[in-house]
């Protein structure tokens, strides 16, 4: 850092001076802004031909590295963490001026999403030439512009919710297991704290517990996965609820909810049930069975006495009966 301190400060020296070609003014000379990744800046720079005769300019750009040597590259060659060249939109063309005129042109540097935080040196110089080998050739000698740009730490805060599910649908013991994991999208660390409650069928809360005990905390880019355990230590079964109530944020606190839903039915209550259910069957059963016993044999003893009515006819009429 203090290296890189070292040449700002030659530089501004430098271009204090006053770095113009014979017969071109630039302004402003010197262009100095701390930014943010995303942050555009915009300026107009003034072009002044104090020369007798017509010239023809061309700009040049190049980035003054670390070691203080410059590096001319094609925009494919630069990269876009570390570039103002690559930031850097002007006119590329050539500006033709003719004597004692000039010219304003806009220039706008768009500070990349990605950029690395740190200091960064560029130079446009406005070389005479008709095109970018000729102007190159004498860039030494033209009029330039120093850019120098501090880009800040930028925090961005992001995480999401990976997965919150039962470790299994139906639990038949406590503790009931829920498996929450959450992913850092951020490009700092992130610590979630907060509680899952949980709800009964009438929703109405029979317990609580916290999902980061331990306060750990996420790296970006990275996934954690938390292990969740709830006793209902007023016992009961069913159906039950979980909502999930977090939240993390240092700059700027964000929330992360989500809801499921689970079965308890714990071993003891399953016997109960089946031991019911196998009683229910059986009387059902019983009752069905006695009632079907009980037509078969109604409908034999009316068959019994037709017959026996058809028996004592004999085809005299009795007229005691």
């Amino acid at each position: 850092m203090k290296k890189i301190q070292i040449i700002t400060i030659l530089f501004l020296l430098f271009f204090a001076i006053g770095v113009k070609a014979d017969g071109i003014k630039v302004s402003p000379s010197v262009i100095d802004e701390k930014a943010k990744a995303k942050d555009i800046l915009k300026y107009t720079v003034k072009i002044k031909n104090e020369k007798a005769n017509k010239i023809e300019l061309y700009a040049i750009l190049f980035d003054i590295l670390p070691d203080g040597s410059r590096a001319i590259l094609t925009p494919s060659e630069l990269d876009q963490k570390t570039s103002i060249t690559k930031w850097t939109s002007i006119k590329r063309g050539v500006i033709s001026l003719d004597p004692g005129a000039e010219v304003e042109v806009p220039l706008q540097i768009d500070v990349n999403l990605t950029a690395t935080p740190g200091v960064y040196h560029s130079v446009i110089a406005f070389s005479e030439g008709s095109n970018r080998a000729i102007a190159e050739v004498g860039v030494s000698a033209a009029s330039q512009i120093l850019v120098n740009i501090e880009v800040g730490d930028q925090i961005v805060e992001k995480a999401q919710v990976e997965k919150f599910a039962a470790s299994r649908n139906i639990f038949t013991k406590y503790p009931a297991i829920l498996d929450l994991q959450i992913k850092n999208n951020g490009n700092v660390p992130v610590t979630p704290s907060g509680e899952i409650l949980i709800y009964n069928r009438r929703n109405q809360q029979v317990g609580q517990v916290g999902i980061n005990s331990l306060s750990t905390a996420i790296e970006k880019g990275s996934s954690t996965q938390f292990e969740i355990q709830w006793t209902n230590d007023a016992g009961g079964f069913g159906k039950f609820k979980a909502k999930l109530e977090a939240e993390y944020g240092n700059k700027m606190r964000r929330d992360l909810q989500d809801t499921i839903y689970f079965w308890v039915f714990p071993i003891k209550y399953l016997i109960i049930f089946g031991i019911g259910l196998f009683i229910v069957t059986f009387l059902l059963t019983f009752l069905l069975f006695r009632k079907s016993r009980h037509v078969k044999y109604g409908r034999q003893a009316d068959n019994d006495i037709y017959e026996d009515d058809e028996d004592d006819d004999d085809g005299v009429i009795n007229l005691k009966n």
